[in-house]
């Protein structure tokens, strides 16, 4: 099966709606996956975006109270 990839729209989507300035502080943080760049749009792959938010999930689940 070949990988699907995700544009910014379907990104900002996928990640509840965000707003594109929203997605751009995902972008600057050293553990958000980092996009292809293919002229001059950028596309996620699906399954970097889904161990990415698993990851933010598990933190979230692990926070002291």
């Amino acid at each position: 099966m070949s990988e699907r990839y995700d544009n910014a729209d379907q990104l900002r989507e996928r990640l509840g709606g965000i707003s594109k300035s929203a997605l751009q502080r995902y972008v600057k943080t050293p553990d958000f996956p980092k996009p292809i760049i293919l002229g001059r749009r950028r596309f996620w792959p699906h399954s970097a975006i889904e161990a990415f938010m698993s990851a933010k999930f598990e933190q979230a689940q692990h926070v002291p109270e």
